[in-house]
Formats: structure tokens, sequence, C-alpha cells
């Protein structure tokens, strides 16, 4: 007989990050310097308005914000280039994609401390942010977060046998909706 697995509960609340002077929600695709104090640690997230069937978001953590946000916009990597693609894609069809941030209460896992302050120690704020991928995930949130759909994606690959990238995303997406729907 296996042992009941340990419950543990916690609220995370995702506050918006305001601009300068109106206070309105930071939107990506607005002026970096229009960005209002924001805090350097943080696990955040951007999410899509108006919120779809089902809500997308991608969820970060990072020691500076402010450069962060500024890597979303102009960096040339891969990776962000195409979250700028999916970010472009969703403004131009009218909606908005916001900046949020993780507020909570303090909590301990076996004697770590997750607190705000905590969230200098990279392992701290990594670790949060994955627990925050597996919330939102299990809420059926979409997650654009690359290096999980490229595991979901390979993992699925070699369930499918020789099917090929493209495939297995055609699966995936095929699955979500029937999961979600």
């Amino acid at each position: 007989m296996s042992p009941d697995p340990t419950r543990f509960m916690t609220r995370f609340d995702w506050v918006p990050v305001v601009t300068r002077g109106d206070r309105k929600p930071y939107c990506f695709g607005t002026k970096q310097t229009r960005l209002s104090e924001c805090p350097d640690e943080a696990v955040y997230r951007w999410i899509f308005h108006p919120l779809g069937t089902p809500p997308t978001c991608l969820v970060g953590s990072t020691d500076d914000l402010y450069r962060r946000v500024s890597e979303y916009h102009s960096h040339t990597s891969e990776y962000h280039a195409s979250v700028r693609q999916a970010f472009e894609e969703h403004r131009s069809s009218g909606g908005t994609v916001r900046l949020e941030v993780l507020q909570f209460d303090a909590f301990y896992i076996n004697g770590a401390e997750f607190s705000n302050k905590r969230l200098i120690d990279p392992f701290i704020c990594v670790a949060l942010e994955k627990i925050c991928c597996a919330e939102l995930e299990s809420q059926g949130v979409h997650l654009l977060n690359s290096n999980l759909m490229k595991k979901t994606l390979r993992m699925l690959q070699s369930l499918l046998g020789k099917s090929t990238p493209a495939e297995a995303a055609e699966v995936l997406s095929e699955l979500r909706g029937k999961t979600n729907g």
C-alpha cells in the first residue's frame, strides 16, 4: 500500500505590472521606458487578453525584470524571435499580451523557504517558475514555454514511432482540443 501524498496548498496571485503615469497594465509592444517600478527578481508571466479557450501565457523567472522585458522586445535568439512572433500574432488579431508578476505568502518545503525575499536565489526562483507552470497547466492553460513544449513533443514523437515534429505537434494540438473541449 502506498502512502497518501502530502497535500500542499498555497495561493499565488498574479499582479499586473503597470505603466508610469496612467498606471495601466504594461503590455508587450509598449515602450519599455513606460514601465513603472518593477521588481528585480521575479517570477512573471505574459498572459494573452482577451483570454482564449484555453487561456495562453508564458511563464518565466529572472533576476532583472526590466532587462528581461527588453530581451522579449529585441533579443535576436531563435527562442525570443518565436515568442515575439506569437505575441505579435495575438496583437495583430486585436489582443494584448500583459505582463504580470507573482505575489505569494511565504511557505516552506522541507525547510527551504520560498518567499519574495528569497527570489534572489536562482534555485528558489526557477523552482517557483516550474511550480507555477505545473499549476497553470493543471488548470488547462496553454503554456508557450518552449522547453516544456519541446520535451512534450519529443515524448510524443517517441510514443508515436517515426513521426516528424510537425506530426507530433498536430497530435498534441488534437489532444489539447479533446481535453479542453
